[in-house]
């Protein structure tokens, strides 16, 4: 009984690798299945059920097209999704954020490592310093939650910090933050730095 050969193939986005398998069986009923494997676990399946023969040459070599077509039609999709997610994904820059801390309403802008260390390039004003002792001791929880809880990935966020409001995200390696006034109207100043951050307001 004829069986064609199977297509292996992968795409990679971000150390992540997709191995992406097309294979043919004749049971329960001929059918054409591609399955893409993340880290050994199933992410994605295709099963087509295969209406044509196998007894023919003319059979075998239109199983072994469609077998072909499949494994490509599922690899370039895969990789149109991988592709959308780089292109979406916005490159987090600090000059950025500290224009939109010289915004009238704003005290300043705050960064720290993973570790809550801050990583500040000058003297805090008065005010930021009641913030960054706070903001330093956030991040150190924000890290303990995606450590030892369900919840995951921290992105973005905000509250009251007395003596005014903070704005905070997550961008690769680094928690930056902004604070602002706390009677200012600080609507303007919140939008854009969620758009600063990756993926923007996704």
């Amino acid at each position: 009984m004829y069986l064609p050969t199977g297509k292996l193939g992968k795409v990679i986005w971000e150390e992540k690798e997709f191995q992406i398998q097309t294979e043919f069986s004749h049971s329960p009923r001929p059918h054409l299945t591609t399955t893409v494997f993340l880290g050994g676990e199933v992410v994605h399946k295709v099963d087509n059920l295969w209406l044509g023969g196998v007894e023919t040459d003319e059979d075998q070599r239109a199983l072994d097209r469609q077998l072909v077509l499949q494994h490509r039609e599922t690899t370039e999709y895969l990789d149109a999704k991988v592709r959308k997610k780089v292109e979406s994904k916005r490159v987090f820059e600090i000059d950025d954020l500290k224009r939109l801390a010289l915004h009238p309403s704003a005290l300043g802008y705050l960064t720290a490592n993973g570790d809550g260390v801050l990583q500040m390039e000058g003297e805090l004003s008065d005010p930021l310093k009641e913030i960054a002792f706070l903001f330093s001791e956030l991040v150190i929880f924000l890290g303990f939650l995606e450590k030892s809880t369900k919840l995951g990935r921290f992105y973005k966020g905000e509250g009251s910090l007395e003596p005014g409001r903070l704005f905070l995200g997550q961008v690769p390696e680094i928690y930056v933050g902004i604070s602002v006034a706390a009677d200012a109207q600080s609507g303007s100043i919140k939008e854009e730095f969620f758009k600063l951050l990756p993926g923007g307001e996704e």
